[in-house]
């Protein structure tokens, strides 16, 4: 009977996560059935994805006020001193977490080593469909990482942003004769024509263009440069940071709309995936062996790990695979469950989104061994550096999109000279490896926000209880300095009751004791430390 009011507890408290996980079982069958009893069209699908896309542009809408807006509060409302060591702090962690998840992801490709060349999977007619285009060299997307990240329109960022691209140049013309057939009555001839064509060049241009897609590296450099700024500011910055408040409280309160959406979006967005595929059987029966190793290598990095406070974030990421479409529940898991200061998790919860893609590095690694091992490929040890380098470069320029790492993988298979028609190999799967990487990503930034706020925490809870206590002193203050207006007032004889309870609310000038901040209270390591923790509440 304890057991089950607990859990009823659980479920009244954690009502959205429940809806969340029972959504992604439901779209998983729902998908399932429909491809085994129907055969919808293209506009039937098409129709049964729609909740699940107008989901996808709901969180693509609020990334650029989320980021922006919860940057600029979170790196302005800290002392400069603070900001310095948790910056540094934290762009240390998430490069080392980044290198980790690349080195294990190499040790197992390895010593299991999956892409054995007589697998069959080069067999597959499919293999050499995928046009890779003209891949760009390593140290142009490093480039176009630098010109993203001080963009020259901060406005035009939040939908476009700067790419290297190569185009044939030097075009030319081309003389092609060819005869006609011309019928004269009785007669026949032919005659010999002449056509004026324009050929392609053979020589690559290098170009930079605008590409469609939010820049959420300018949006986060301008977002933290202005918050530093006003953060040294100090006094003065306090009328601008006013209102940035209440916007990111509004903001605060549209994720959650959205969020509460989800449920009912995560079932038609999960079936329709299923639907597309054209084989599922034999997608996974053919690379299965693969998809366990590239999926071991994700789950390895969190599985042993408490993920109990998580719930709800994974589930999210799972469905939507996008990481800055888990930034909000990301942060309220992290801040409600793990006592996350606010001012930490505004922070590194959205840099990380941009800059933390230990998942995404991960698999681009995993893949590229793995598609060099169905080449038949022994790569060598400067080769296994190469990739250790360029997996973590080539992940900057993911920026939480969904299956953008198709793309940056060919910065990695140039690099080792690896033939980039394999990455039709991966396709196929590609859709369910995006949201085990996702999660991975999402993860490791709650990661690295917790263990700031381990080192970190205590003293910016005890600089905003200072800072508490000092506003309460002015506000005292200035209402000792105000002048007092003669007013007729009644004089009101307070009962006992009531003069008792107004000596316990204030003793004295001692000022009332603030409020335990949320980020000193213990953290929850288990599911019945959790319930018994909000019992005690």
């Amino acid at each position: 009977m304890k057991t089950s009011s607990a859990l009823c507890h659980f479920i009244k408290n954690n009502l959205l996560l429940v809806s969340t996980f029972a959504a992604v079982l439901l779209g998983i069958s729902a998908g399932l059935l429909v491809k085994e009893f129907f055969t919808p069209n293209a506009e039937a699908i098409r129709l049964i994805s729609f909740p699940g896309e107008m989901l996808l542009q709901m969180f693509k809408m609020i990334v650029v006020p989320l980021l922006t807006v919860a940057l600029i509060v979170g790196v302005g409302s800290m002392d400069r001193d603070e900001m310095g060591h948790i910056g540094g702090t934290a762009v240390a962690v998430f490069g080392g977490t980044t290198i980790a998840s690349v080195l294990i992801g190499l040790l197992i490709m390895i010593a299991v080593h999956p892409g054995d060349q007589h697998s069959g999977l080069l067999a597959d007619p499919n293999l050499n469909n995928y046009d890779g285009g003209h891949p760009i060299d390593p140290w142009d997307s490093i480039l176009d990482l630098i010109r993203n990240a001080f963009t020259d329109n901060i406005v035009d960022s939040a939908s476009r942003l700067q790419a290297t691209v190569k185009n044939k140049a030097g075009r030319g013309k081309e003389m092609t004769k060819y005869w006609v057939k011309i019928e004269d009555g009785n007669r026949t001839r032919f005659e010999e024509r002449e056509m004026l064509t324009e050929v392609p060049g053979t020589e690559l241009k290098k170009t930079v263009v605008k590409k469609d897609g939010s820049n959420v590296l300018g949006l986060v450099t301008f977002a933290l440069t202005l918050g530093i700024i006003m953060s040294s500011m100090g006094e003065e910055a306090e009328p601008l940071m006013k209102p940035l408040r209440v916007l990111d409280k509004a903001v605060a309160t549209v994720v959650t709309l959205i969020v509460w959406y989800s449920p009912i979006a995560i079932v038609f967005l999960i079936a329709g995936q299923l639907i597309q595929v054209d084989d599922l059987g034999r997608t996974f029966k053919q690379m299965g062996y693969y998809l366990g190793i590239a999926t071991m290598c994700q789950i390895l990095v969190f599985v042993l790990q408490n993920t109990l406070f998580m719930l709800k974030a994974i589930a999210i990421a799972f469905a939507t695979a996008s990481s800055t479409g888990t930034i909000p529940v990301n942060m309220e898991c992290i801040e409600k469950n793990m006592g996350v200061n606010k001012q930490i998790s505004q922070v590194i919860i959205p840099v990380g989104a941009t800059i933390n893609m230990n998942g995404t590095a991960m698999h681009i690694a995993v893949s590229c061994m793995f598609i060099a091992q169905l080449n038949g490929m022994t790569l060598g040890f400067s080769q296994w550096i190469m990739i250790a380098v360029t997996s973590p470069l080539a992940a900057l320029g993911a920026a939480g999109i969904p299956a953008v790492s198709l793309v940056t993988m060919t910065i990695v298979l140039t690099a080792i000279d690896v033939p980039l028609a394999g990455i039709s190999v991966v396709i196929p799967i590609d859709w369910i490896l995006d949201r085990f990487r996702t999660v991975n990503n999402t993860y490791g930034d709650a990661m690295v926000a917790c263990l700031i706020q381990h080192y970190f925490g205590k003293k910016l809870a005890e600089g905003d209880s200072e800072r508490q206590l000092e506003s309460q002193s002015q506000d005292r203050d200035s209402t000792k300095s105000a002048p007092a207006t003669p007013t007729h007032t009644t004089r009101e004889v307070a009962s006992p009751d009531t003069q008792s309870q107004k000596s316990q609310d204030h003793h004295g000038d001692t000022p009332p004791r603030p409020e335990t901040p949320r980020s000193l209270h213990k953290p929850a390591k288990n599911l019945t430390e959790y319930l018994n923790n909000m019992n005690q509440e």
